[in-house]
């Protein structure tokens, strides 16, 4: 309980995890103990490691960092464990990495060890079903940022550019009160200033039902144009929930003076439709709608983010530790100059960076240059400015 609620979800998926293998085990199903370990650590890597990169990361030793770094310990060691009996030497290679080199007192070989135990107590359903509804939302806002369009063309806005605001449609009250809760988690992850809901989705979306003649005219025949005007031009109300229903692949009764039809997934197609300045993503009677409108702030926050990622490449590409503190320097012209002027701070602290000066590298520095390309995707070019960058490890 004095762990951090990100920990705590941690180890109940932890403990279910173990539930579920060594039931399937004592069935003799391989399947059912195996493929469950691969979704768990596919969890544990793209959202807890991810999620605590900054509590990994922090100076100073205190519990948060350390209940960061005993929870994910736990989680590797018991997955060693459960993989022992289907991946013997990747199991192997990972306990003698992490448990037999430091503790001389433990076995000297995870097939020596004894079967990890689960407990019931620490499976807590709410927390799992509030984080799994969290992470839903969570791939809902990525992919209303990946829906953004220009000018009727796809234009997705990668994660590192900030928005200012990410809204959900929810289906009920005690969804919205999670939001709430999880709302610095979400800001974190869709990279948004404010998280908050929508009491009418109608506000950022509209939808568009477009009957198909070719099947619906031959179903209905004369009754044809009636069924088509009302799918065309229903109440919003009506048609966002036909839409909703038909995009889940259900059957809709179309009631029309006292005669009602029925309307397949396969018979009409739904269009949708996002207010200006919005970009949204809808699933399973969820929607997420993200704020698209760039102010300059937005942007060279944006330009901010993409020299972080550039310095952590080069840290990697010197063969730098995770946890090497840099000095770093930088040439760069137009906005970014001015992006990393104003963000200096904030730059410095997510790439380890003792001091970050403007100017050419000295001696003993790893060097890159990224030069303005007409491709803004191209990876030598920071939307059009040029930079140059200098990093040493200073040593400890």
């Amino acid at each position: 309980e004095e762990r951090a609620l990100l920990d705590r979800w941690a180890l109940a998926e932890l403990h279910r995890l173990t539930q579920q293998v060594t039931e399937a085990m004592d069935s003799y199903d391989a399947t059912g103990a195996t493929r469950p370990i691969q979704n768990y650590v596919e969890a544990l890597s793209n959202w807890y490691v991810r999620l605590s990169r900054r509590r990994f990361w922090k100076g100073e030793g205190d519990s948060d960092k350390a209940g960061a770094y005993a929870t994910l310990y736990q989680c590797l060691v018991t997955i060693a464990k459960l993989l022992a009996p289907t991946m013997p030497f990747l199991s192997e290679a990972m306990y003698r990495n992490l448990v037999a080199s430091m503790d001389k007192s433990a076995p000297e070989s995870v097939h020596l060890a004894l079967w990890p135990e689960y407990d019931q107590a620490l499976i807590d359903q709410t927390l799992l079903d509030e984080m799994a509804l969290v992470r839903h939302l969570v791939s809902l806002g990525l992919a209303a940022r990946n829906n953004n369009q220009e000018d009727g063309k796809l234009a997705p806005i990668g994660v590192r550019q900030p928005l200012a605001s990410a809204m959900f449609s929810l289906r009920t009250s005690q969804e919205s009160e999670v939001v709430s809760r999880y709302s610095e988690l979400i800001r974190d992850e869709l990279n948004v200033k404010q998280v908050g809901t929508l009491d009418q989705a109608d506000s950022v979306i509209s939808y568009v039902l477009n009957p198909l003649p070719a099947q619906l005219g031959r179903k209905y025949g004369k009754d044809f144009p009636r069924v088509q005007k009302a799918l065309r031009e229903g109440e919003q109300d009506d048609v966002r929930a036909w839409a909703q229903a038909l995009q889940a692949g259900q059957t809709i009764t179309v009631s029309i003076d006292g005669d009602s039809f029925e309307v397949t997934p396969e018979e009409c197609e739904v269009k949708q439709q996002a207010a200006a300045g919005f970009s949204v993503a809808e699933e399973r009677g969820y929607l997420a709608a993200v704020d698209v409108n760039l102010t300059e702030e937005l942007v060279q926050e944006g330009l901010a983010r993409e020299v972080v990622r550039r310095i952590q490449t080069l840290r990697r590409d010197a063969g730098f530790e995770i946890d090497d503190h840099i000095e770093a320097t930088y040439t760069a012209t137009g906005r970014l100059a001015e992006a990393i002027a104003r963000f200096q701070e904030t730059i410095r602290t997510e790439t380890l960076a003792s001091t970050l000066v403007e100017g050419a590298a000295g001696d003993g520095f790893h060097t890159a240059e990224f030069l303005p390309s007409e491709d803004s995707k191209a990876d030598n070019s920071i939307r059009g400015d040029a930079l140059t960058l200098g990093i040493k490890r200073v040593e400890r």
